[in-house]
């Protein structure tokens, strides 16, 4: 009787390990599905853009293939976004176009050009590029209206294009749209 119950318990105690096991593996293949790039690729970056005064920016992030929307009032969202390898081509060409790889870390709009005026609504940006073994950081903001900076030019077009592009894929489309918006 004894040998009995033993048995009975040691076999709940295997099944249960059992499932255990295979919640532990379940979570672990969603989380590696989830937060691993989606595209195998030796160019990689973050682009990080918004309203100059909040914490959480907009973020599209090819390492982990996910995207970050600022939802202002509420908390940001973040959803699995991949882009594909042709996306990232188009965004590696425009770098090389502009020569981002040439830029200063923190690129002041003022440096050259006419400023016009300062905005009462500006976005910062930050852009960190991995290319294989290189990595460059290029940060920047949108404060001052400039004419003759083509740099400055230049920097909003990469900025653009990427915004294009995650802006047309599905996944982003489906987001919900912030219920309010900065003053």
């Amino acid at each position: 009787m004894k040998v009995r119950i033993l048995n009975l318990i040691m076999a709940k105690r295997f099944s249960y390990g059992v499932i255990l096991l295979s919640f532990i593996i379940g979570v672990a293949v969603l989380n590696s599905a989830y937060w691993n790039p989606c595209v195998n690729s030796d160019f990689n970056f973050v682009f990080r853009y918004g309203h100059y005064h909040v914490k959480v920016k907009n973020e599209m992030n090819t390492f982990t293939g996910t995207y970050t929307k600022d939802m202002v009032t509420e908390s940001p969202i973040t959803i699995k976004l991949c882009l594909t390898r042709e996306d990232l081509d188009r965004i590696y060409r425009k770098m090389m176009e502009i020569e981002f790889f040439s830029y200063p870390e923190f690129f002041n709009v003022r440096q050259t050009g006419e400023v016009l005026g300062e905005g009462s609504h500006w976005y910062t940006f930050y852009l960190r590029v991995k290319k294989g073994t290189e990595t460059k950081t290029v940060q920047w903001n949108s404060r001052y209206v400039v004419s003759g900076n083509e740099d400055y030019d230049r920097l909003k077009e990469l900025a653009n294009l990427i915004c294009e592009i995650v802006e047309a894929k599905p996944e982003y489309q489906r987001m919900p749209k912030p219920k309010s918006g900065y003053a």
